[in-house]
């Protein structure tokens, strides 16, 4: 556990708590100064762009730690942003295509003016992520966590301004997009975005990259689909004031999950050199360390929040958002089960099994959508939606099991030993200082 917490796991979780914590007050904030139907469509904004960036993400950022080598790192990073470069074209036509076509179906699913916001942000926001990647590559996570530091606190310093001056969303919208734009420019100014290395870009090595990341491209973006189908659908069948009702507490459960993906960055490039070594022993032991102590952390924290869920949720939100309790307290049962579920499907990925990942992903998003189509069509209930999430969450622990276990024998009995002498190693530290 001692181990567990220091180093690069230490500073990359440091950074995305400080980051999670910056959108978490941005939400409380939010919340207070925007309306209901304001929020809705804020949250509607932010869910479209988190789907998009994970289109890019998908398809470029698995392949690239992957594919990247001290020989050979500049024509692997170039070619990685020509096919970024690519996809963001692709990605600004489909949300024009989306501004055309969407209003002759519903005028609730999705306000056009917000499509502009989004294309812009689609463009000032690849530098900047681009500079996550290379950064974790090279295990510089002091910059990462300035780089996001850079971006999250003048956009926080300015939402918490409104409770001075209170603003609409379409400033706001200015805003978040103007922050994406001046820390992109600081990494491309500071050299860490890699674009110097884009005329390095290789035919081979760019179709190298697509081989690979086709799979963790579909893999990502049906990840995303499973948050952004609940979000889509009570926008299409409810509107936006209770889109803002069921996304908040999942904004809370974010608190959780994102620091989860911290982790998960650490274990990436530490199971892809034993991967390549074909050292499947230690990649198990590996897996199992990762998923019992975050397991194992988030069971307290999960247990406060399931009791206090009321109090967190109005803190977050205000009376209004009140009735919202019950809808958090599925999401954090949820929660539960996530670092099992990510450890299962970046190990697959690690393996050179990104098609059956895509598989596990792909039979989760058909049961989710399944399941809030009976919830919201028959019964027109979040909650059963939120239910449904967990369903979900729990069937796809029971698949990826299943799949990784044809690959590495894994057992439930190791995982439960290994969590068990977690728990044993602290007690007995203790033990031994008191009796000394």
């Amino acid at each position: 556990m001692k181990k567990f917490l220091v180093s690069n796991n230490a500073f990359s979780l440091t950074g995305t708590i400080l980051s999670a914590t910056a959108g978490f007050i941005n939400i409380w904030a939010l919340a207070r100064i925007l309306n209901a139907e304001e929020l809705g469509k804020w949250l509607l904004y932010i869910t479209a762009f988190t789907f998009s960036d994970m289109l890019r993400s998908g398809i470029i950022h698995t392949a690239l730690i992957k594919h990247s080598t001290q020989k050979d790192t500049g024509s692997v990073t170039g070619s990685s942003w020509v096919i970024g470069i690519i996809l963001s074209i692709v990605l600004l036509l489909l949300v024009w295509l989306l501004e055309l076509s969407i209003p002759i179906f519903s005028e609730k699913a999705f306000e056009p003016e917000l499509g502009l916001y989004l294309q812009l942000l689609i463009i000032t926001s690849f530098p900047f992520t681009f500079s996550l990647w290379l950064q974790q590559i090279k295990e510089k996570y002091n910059r990462i966590l300035c780089i996001r530091l850079i971006l999250a606190v003048p956009f926080l310093c300015f939402t918490l301004s409104g409770f001075f001056s209170p603003f609409h969303l379409q400033t706001l919208l200015q805003v978040h997009i103007l922050s994406y734009l001046v820390t992109s420019g600081v990494v491309i100014a500071c050299g860490w975005s890699g674009i110097q290395t884009l005329f390095q870009a290789k035919v081979a090595v760019i179709k190298k990259l697509l081989s690979f990341g086709k799979y963790t491209m579909g893999t990502l973006l049906s990840t995303n689909l499973l948050k952004s189908a609940d979000t889509f659908m009570i926008s299409w069948y409810l509107g936006p004031a209770a889109l803002a009702a069921y996304n908040l507490p999942y904004k809370l459960i974010e608190l959780l999950e994102i620091p989860l993906r911290s982790v998960a960055a650490t274990y990436l490039p530490q199971a892809v050199r034993h991967s390549g070594e074909q050292n499947f022993l230690f990649i198990k032991q590996l897996f199992y360390r990762y998923t019992a102590i975050l397991t194992l952390l988030f069971i307290p924290v999960t247990l406060g929040m399931f009791l206090f869920a009321e109090t967190m949720v109005v803190i977050a939100g205000g009376e209004m958002y009140a009735s919202s309790a019950t809808i958090f307290r599925c999401f954090v049962i949820y929660s539960l089960f996530l670092p099992l579920d990510r450890f299962l499907g970046i190990t697959l990925d690690i393996l050179n099994k990104p098609q059956v990942n895509l598989l596990k992903v792909w039979l989760m998003v058909i049961l989710n959508i399944v399941g809030n189509l009976v919830a919201i069509h028959f019964f027109a209930s979040p909650i059963l939606m939120a239910v449904a999430t967990i369903l979900t969450v729990i069937s796809g622990c029971i698949i990826g099991w299943f799949l990784l276990n044809k690959t590495i024998p894994i057992k439930l009995s190791e995982l439960a030993a290994t969590s068990y002498f977690i728990i044993k190693q602290p007690i007995q530290h203790y033990s031994k200082y008191k009796a000394a």
